[in-house]
């Protein structure tokens, strides 16, 4: 196996996330393709990758604290490689301070040797004051922000939103690596069967608590959970726990003409059908061919039959299926606040503006969704996202011009919002809607 240079593979990640704005894993996954990297070196990518971002905000405080350069003078690429050898040494014990200068002064002579000496010194520094830069601010917003590596207009959104006392919870739920969960497909395997599957090859699981086909992952060893034979043969699909709630709430049944109007990557189609014993019909939509791709790759793996895909926008009106479905599913676009231990790029990616002008498109996605519901049917809307403003605030301004809908409660409840950290799963808010006959 050839030499790996893992450092070199971070920055060319970061560098490509940073420049085009992708999702992180998929920028992870698309680079390791072409690579023969051994489990070790491939953690050790994620590890550095997810860190540096996690923690953006607050290696750039510490570069600011030492350099004698003005931060923003400071080159793109020697940022990265900065932040690259400082999270080593703050958050990786078992690197040893030497190495992760050193491998950070190779790799910055590789793209700007000049800048060597400064990043050397940089890296020392910081080995030397560790203990005495302290975060100095009188302002506990600011605070956390720094702390915890958030923008300061996130952190003032969630203390708005939940409090002080829930912020700092969620923050620190954040900091965790995520445990994996998933899906069984209930169309081949019982979930009890697939956890006896999983302990056979020494994969250690349990049922999740939240949902019926949730399975908790405990110990996944040095396997890639998407090359065991399990998944290849359509056994399980990979979602998150909270998210698998969605379609589980909805409750459709057997029959149901079901609408899926964002539906990519095709989770909660495939789990609807699934529910439906493959039985009805369920239309799957997404705004592009990739997508609706994606959709089928998992339709064909779990071997469903009930869906079929479409390319629609759903912000555009649909004249053709007014009243046509029993069920609908929303899972709109959001910000993602949810999720952000998953993708912590989205700490950087997204502005306060954001969240007011994707709750827009929200309404207008649920607004039209909502006339193709017939009589007495059902529909869900749910987001990755947290407080009020792309989840309750869409459905009251949605109830207060359609007066024809109503709110199904939730255990008692007009919805359900899940915090990241309730039930150790990710932050999701859930919506159940029904349209009343006339």
């Amino acid at each position: 196996m050839q030499k790996i240079n893992t450092r070199k593979i971070s920055f060319q990640i970061l560098k490509k996330i940073e420049n085009s704005g992708q999702i992180s894993d998929r920028v992870i996954n698309d680079n390791f393709k072409n690579k023969n990297l051994d489990k070790r070196d491939e953690n050790l990518v994620r590890k550095i990758v997810y860190g540096c971002l996690e923690n953006q905000i607050l290696l750039d405080y510490y570069i600011k604290r030492i350099s004698s350069i003005k931060f923003r003078k400071i080159d793109s690429d020697i940022l990265i490689i900065l932040r690259i050898g400082l999270y080593q040494i703050k958050f990786l014990d078992k690197i040893p301070n030497s190495a992760a200068v050193n491998e950070s002064v190779k790799l910055v002579k590789k793209v700007n040797f000049k800048s060597s000496g400064f990043v050397n010194g940089i890296l020392r520094n910081y080995i030397r004051k560790e203990n005495e830069i302290k975060i100095e601010s009188n302002n506990v917003n600011e605070e956390l922000s720094i702390k915890y590596s958030y923008p300061l207009w996130m952190i003032d959104y969630f203390i708005d939103s939940f409090g002080i006392d829930k912020t700092r919870k969620i923050l620190e739920f954040n900091k965790k690596a995520p445990k994996l969960s998933i899906r069984v497909n209930t169309l081949k395997i019982t979930r009890d069967n697939l956890i006896d599957e999983l302990n056979i090859i020494n994969i250690k699981s349990e049922k999740s608590n939240l949902t019926k086909d949730g399975i908790i992952i405990n110990q996944l060893n040095n396997e890639r959970i998407n090359e065991l034979e399990l998944f290849i043969k359509g056994y399980f699909y990979i979602q998150d726990d909270a998210s698998i709630l969605v379609a589980e709430m909805l409750n459709p049944k057997e029959n149901d003409r079901i609408l899926d109007v964002c539906a990519s990557p095709g989770g909660k189609s495939t789990h609807m059908a699934q529910i439906i014993n493959d039985s009805g019909e369920i239309i799957s939509r997404d705004i592009s061919k990739g997508k609706i791709d994606l959709i089928n790759e998992n339709i064909e793996r779990l071997s469903i039959k009930s869906i079929r895909t479409e390319v629609f926008d759903a912000t555009l009106k649909d004249f053709e299926n007014i009243k046509k479905f029993d069920k609908i599913l929303i899972d709109a676009p959001c910000t993602g606040l949810g999720i952000i231990r998953r993708k912590p790029e989205i700490k950087l990616n997204r502005d306060k503006d954001d969240i007011l002008n994707i709750s827009h498109i929200q309404y207008e996605i649920l607004n039209n969704s909502a006339k193709l519901l017939k009589d007495d049917g059902e529909m869900v809307y749910s987001t990755c996202s947290i407080g009020e403003a792309e989840n309750i605030n869409v459905i009251n301004r949605f109830l207060n011009e359609n007066k024809e809908y109503e709110i199904v409660t939730i255990n008692g409840n007009n919805s359900l919002q899940i915090l990241p950290g309730d039930y150790e799963s990710d932050g999701f808010f859930i919506c159940k809607l029904c349209r009343k006959q006339g």
